[in-house]
């Protein structure tokens, strides 16, 4: 695999105040290295296992890190929907994103997906467009997602909520909680992030591929860099009902 080398490419999009996170008003917030701490290997696997995953759909997908790791690594079908026009330009899945802006409408997909990823995204929109992305989630048979809890803080969190509103919000749209699923996936989330710390500290040249995100941060200049894997804390997982 070739390290993805974004940074002269995005520059000229980038807060300096925000280091890496580019800067789009209401739709920035992105890093442009993406977030190595949610390329989750072992999570993934299970959950692929679990429900027999296939299809992925990623809500807020930034420029498709977390896609192209599904893509990449697991061999799924991806499709990226990510609200910035300038964010889905500078793609790193120029043929697989949708550009959509959540305050203009509801997104329909074309297709039932088997899963719909959504990682730091929903606290960024305000409550009275959520039904919008909801509508999107809703054309999956599961949804993956992190939450900001209220007092969090961020760069355009407009929306942080504790785990109950986003429960019994979903359940209105046709989804159950997975409670025991959600925290077997907080237990690998956390051993994936310690591996991945244990990945970047390694230096020989000829160990694994892991995915995109960690390549980019798989230099002196990151290598020991503070993660946070929000999933850890925050994720939950839905099945929508039958």
């Amino acid at each position: 695999m070739t390290k993805i080398n974004n940074l002269q490419k995005y520059q000229e999009f980038v807060n300096p105040a925000n280091g890496a996170s580019f800067d789009d008003g209401h739709l920035g917030g992105c890093n442009i290295y993406g977030d190595p701490a949610h390329e989750l290997p072992k999570m993934t696997k299970y959950l692929i296992d679990t429900f027999g995953i296939q299809s992925i759909l990623d809500v807020g997908c930034g420029f498709g890190f977390h896609s192209k790791f599904f893509k990449d690594v697991f061999g799924c079908e991806i499709c990226g929907v990510e609200g910035s026009a300038k964010v889905a330009e500078l793609s790193i899945i120029p043929d697989e994103i949708v550009c959509h802006d959540y305050t203009s409408g509801a997104f329909i997909p074309d297709k039932q997906y088997d899963l719909c990823w959504s990682i730091e995204f929903v606290e960024h929109v305000r409550d009275e467009y959520k039904d919008n992305f909801l509508q999107t989630f809703a054309n999956c048979d599961h949804l993956v997602m992190t939450h900001a809890i209220p007092g969090q803080g961020g760069h355009h969190h407009v929306n942080e909520r504790d785990a109950s509103f986003w429960i019994n919000t979903l359940k209105e749209y046709g989804f159950e909680f997975l409670d025991d699923v959600t925290n077997t996936c907080r237990k690998l989330a956390e051993e994936d992030m310690n591996d991945m710390t244990t990945w970047l500290l390694d230096t020989n040249p000829d160990k694994p591929f892991r995915g995109p995100s960690a390549e980019n941060y798989d230099t002196d200049e990151f290598r020991n860099k503070y993660h946070i894997c929000y999933f850890a804390n925050n994720g939950l997982v839905f099945r929508k009902s039958k």
